[in-house]
């Protein structure tokens, strides 16, 4: 199962990067909207470096690993 069937919203970078003005705060509000609704976003086409994105679902992995109280205390 991947971030989008679990109902994660999510937005495309380019839209932002590339497109009209239309676009622009169409993804501006699809970006604000999934963070105060869901509190997580998928973005698509972020250019980031394959290993950066390793990287940060390692570090996302060990926070959700540590116990409610310190989680608590980030």
């Amino acid at each position: 199962m991947n971030l989008y069937e679990m109902g994660i919203p999510a937005v495309n970078l380019a839209d932002f990067i590339h497109g009209d003005t239309q676009a622009k705060s169409s993804f501006v509000k699809a970006l604000g909207s999934a963070y105060e609704d869901i509190g997580f976003v998928a973005v698509k086409n972020h250019l980031l470096d394959e290993s950066v994105v390793d990287r940060l679902y390692s570090e996302v992995k060990a926070f959700f690993a540590l116990d409610e109280l310190t989680k608590k205390k980030i």
